[in-house]
């Protein structure tokens, strides 16, 4: 039987709401402060914490991300940054340690003895005292641990603080934290998509800008100054004041800023230093390679209608087409070798 079977069926609807609520999130502040609200309204808690999991190489820690409804003087208190609590040996004694270690539930009681670094996360920022603490791993589709969803002073159904969490109640919050821990996931997923498709951009950007060290960081300067003409056309509220710029919009003005010169990776060195002019040679074929093939398609067009099935065209017919194609006074060689190439009646 898994987590959603054991949920009793009253609880299936605010559970269903929440799941809506948590997918609905494109953020991953507004989705930790959905979570912990609907966790601490569903278990009665007077606060809630969300450690996510972290890793570099092979550096493993928790970061701490807190809420609070209802702070000791009443009012609301969130802070989306706290400590870093390192997974190793050293840790294996605090509560999100042994969760995110052995990925089952934690209820702790006053008769347990918290740690005094857990205490002071708490007390006095988001409750005066610290009763019972109550948490539950966060799991992806693969069924990793992706975080740990901590509930201070939780009472469930009435439950008073100390008593043990009914399993309805267990199972109704392990099935939201299922659901959280999915929703992260995906965020995170897309924002390391997100992160990679960044670094990409700028590699390119930055091999434009060491291709030519006329430019000067060209690309990398773009970007900046679009950010700073956009943001002017945002403050205007007189020529501009129907323009605004969403997320989306931002995002997508500063990788298309990164990105105005790709096409630079496929221009040949010659032309895109600008220390140096184009050569001879270079203007010649650009300006006469295209003339001398149509030129050449004029010709056999011409021919293919003057010419005589029993006796082929000597090659002055050739040579003349030759001198009315060539524009006077060029003497460039991609001339005569587009034109001798073209050439269909070889010497006999």
């Amino acid at each position: 039987m898994n987590k959603l079977q054991r949920v009793p069926d009253p609880h299936l609807p605010p559970l269903l709401r929440v799941a809506r609520q948590i997918n609905e999130q494109r953020d991953l502040a507004p989705l930790i402060e959905a979570v912990l609200e609907e966790a601490q309204v569903l278990a009665g808690a007077e606060a809630g914490v969300l450690w996510l999991y972290r890793e570099e190489g092979d550096a493993e820690w928790l970061d701490c991300a807190r809420h609070c409804s209802n702070g000791p003087d009443g009012a609301p208190v969130c802070a989306l940054e706290g400590p870093r609590l390192p997974l190793d040996d050293e840790h294996a004694h605090r509560p999100a340690v042994r969760v995110a270690r052995s990925g089952q539930p934690l209820h702790l009681t006053g008769a347990d003895r918290f740690h005094a670094q857990d205490l002071a996360l708490l007390v006095p920022l988001l409750v005066r005292q610290v009763d019972s603490l109550l948490l539950v791993p966060m799991r992806n589709h693969e069924g990793a641990v992706v975080g740990v969803l901590q509930l201070v002073n939780p009472h469930p159904d009435g439950v008073t603080h100390g008593d043990a969490v009914p399993a309805p109640a267990l199972a109704l919050l392990e099935a939201l934290a299922g659901y959280a821990g999915i929703a992260l996931n995906n965020l995170l997923l897309v924002q390391e998509l997100k992160d990679l498709l960044d670094a990409f951009v700028k590699v390119i950007a930055r091999a434009i800008d060491a291709k030519s060290s006329h430019t000067s960081a060209h690309c990398e300067r773009v970007p900046l100054l679009t950010e700073l003409l956009a943001r002017a056309a945002c403050d205007d509220q007189t020529r501009f004041a129907d323009f605004e710029l969403d997320e989306d919009g931002w995002y997508e003005l500063s990788v298309a800023a990164w990105l105005h010169d790709c096409g630079k990776l496929a221009t040949p060195d010659s032309v895109l230093d600008k220390s140096t002019s184009c050569t001879a040679c270079t203007t010649a074929s650009k300006w006469w390679r295209p003339a001398s093939r149509c030129c050449a398609v004029k010709r056999n067009a011409a021919m293919k209608g003057t010419r005589s099935p029993s006796r082929p065209a000597s090659r002055n017919s050739a040579s003349a087409w030759k001198r009315r194609c060539r524009p006077s006074g060029t003497t460039s060689p991609f001339w005569s070798v587009s034109i001798k190439g073209a050439n269909p009646w070889p010497r006999r």
